[in-house]
């Protein structure tokens, strides 16, 4: 009995390695590349939340950041055209109708440059689901400038409150367990949100078969309808070199460029309006 209990372990450890090692051959370039997209959207293509006048903000809530496990959330402050203030104090807060959890961070020195505090007090975003239910950790984060001071100490604060609340937005299908956001493989942090989408996208052309004039075509087209088949239809495309995956990351990533290339036109002719 204990023998074939040993042997069942050896064969099943075995079988993790040799499907380990397979799913890296298919899978690992897919991973990178939608690891690219998330990165390059969280980056370089997401824009600072404006706090006032002289300041913009965004929040970091998920586990992982920059490929890397988090120890808590984080808030990156920066301040407006050329400015340069001496401090800056915020208060950070996550609430419900439970629970509220707050924070107060205070920044000297603070410039365009990119300047990111811990918040401690503040949970990642886990949702849960049980049942019917969600549930999650906060409902709204509220963002309030308290304190804002000049190079010369000057207070710049208005007379009414600065504050901006977000209103958190999860993916269901990631607490649910039918897709995937963060998985940690082969040494690194990855983020599939890319690859499920493209799956998705492959859905998306299987319905279209339900419109076409064939009843036979039809009739087979509603035997695919499941997520597992678009899935399947994704990796036999882009198995090992994900050369489809990569074009349309490509594809995003000219779009993007050349709506910043007119977003930077359009603000140098605002400024050139305003000096006129």
């Amino acid at each position: 009995m204990e023998l074939g209990t040993t042997l069942f372990g050896v064969a099943r450890k075995a079988a993790n390695w040799a499907f380990g090692i397979v799913e890296k051959l298919i899978c690992q370039r897919a991973y990178e590349l939608s690891t690219l997209y998330h990165d390059h959207r969280i980056l370089v293509e997401a824009r600072p939340h404006p706090l006032g006048e002289h300041l913009g903000y965004r929040l970091f809530t998920e586990e992982y950041l920059h490929g890397a496990r988090q120890a808590m959330p984080l808030i990156e402050v920066c301040a407006n055209r050329r400015l340069r203030l001496s401090k800056v104090v915020i208060s950070v807060t996550a609430s419900n109708d439970k629970v509220c959890y707050q924070n107060q961070v205070v920044l000297h020195h603070v410039d365009q440059r990119r300047h990111r505090a811990a918040l401690p007090a503040v949970p990642f975003r886990r949702p849960k689901i049980e049942g019917n239910k969600v549930y999650t950790p906060y409902d709204v984060l509220r963002i309030e400038l308290l304190e804002i001071r000049d190079e010369a100490n000057q207070d710049l604060l208005p007379r009414w409150k600065v504050a901006d609340e977000l209103h958190p937005i999860d993916r269901l299908e990631v607490a649910l367990g039918k897709e995937r956001d963060f998985v940690e493989k082969w040494g690194r942090v990855y983020h599939l949100q890319f690859v499920e989408m493209e799956a998705s996208e492959q859905m998306v052309q299987l319905r279209a078969l339900y419109f076409h004039r064939s009843a036979a075509i039809r009739e087979f087209a509603g035997l695919l309808q499941h997520r597992l088949v678009g899935k399947a239809l994704f990796w036999v495309r882009n198995a090992f070199w994900a050369r489809p995956l990569q074009r349309e990351l490509n594809r995003h990533i000219a779009e993007y460029r050349e709506y910043e290339a007119q977003r930077l036109a359009q603000e140098r002719v605002a400024e050139k309006i305003d000096v006129d």
